[in-house]
C-alpha cells in the first residue's frame, strides 16, 4: 500500500472510530481518490459537530475530506434493498433483477435486470430505483423532486 493509500485508508478508520463511538446513523458512504488525496463522505442531513477536530485534522495530514448530502443513509438503503427483494419474489424470472445496491452518494438504489418488463417496472415504482444496468447497458432514472 503506498504512502497516499495508507493516510486515506487511516482517514476513513479515524471517521468510522468517531461514527462508531457515538452511535451515528446517517453515514451513507466513501468515494476515495488517493491520487487527488481526496475523501469524499456521503451524510443524510448535517454533519454533526463532533466530526469537526477528526475532519481537521485528517485535512492537517494533506487529505481533502468532501462532505456531500445524501437522500438516505447507508441503514436506510438496507431497509430499501431488502424491502425490494421482497417485491422482487412476484416478478417473473426473466424479469426479476439479478443485482440491487446501494447508490454511493446515497440517492437510492441501482439494479441490474436482464430485460426491461413494464409489469416489473410498475412494481419496483415505489422504490428509489435511480440506475438500471440492462444486460450491457445502463438506465438512469431521475427521481428529482
Amino acid at each position: 500500500m503506498d504512502p497516499q493509500e495508507r493516510l486515506i485508508t487511516a482517514a476513513i478508520g479515524e471517521i468510522e472510530a468517531v461514527i462508531a463511538e457515538h452511535d451515528l446513523r446517517d453515514f451513507t458512504s466513501f468515494k476515495v481518490d488517493v491520487p487527488g488525496r481526496r475523501l469524499s463522505m456521503w451524510w443524510k442531513g448535517p454533519l454533526p459537530e463532533i466530526f469537526a477536530p477528526t475532519l481537521a485534522a485528517i485535512g492537517s495530514r494533506g487529505i481533502e475530506v468532501v462532505v456531500a448530502e445524501a437522500r438516505y443513509s447507508s441503514a436506510q438503503l438496507q431497509e430499501l434493498a431488502a424491502a425490494f427483494w421482497e417485491t422482487e419474489r412476484s416478478i417473473p424470472a426473466p424479469y426479476r433483477a439479478q443485482t440491487v445496491a446501494s447508490a454511493t452518494d446515497g440517492s437510492g438504489l441501482e439494479i441490474g435486470v436482464l430485460e426491461i418488463n413494464a409489469e416489473a417496472d410498475r412494481l419496483r415504482a415505489r422504490f428509489p430505483v435511480v440506475k438500471v444496468d440492462v444486460t450491457g447497458r445502463t438506465v438512469f432514472l431521475d427521481h428529482s423532486d
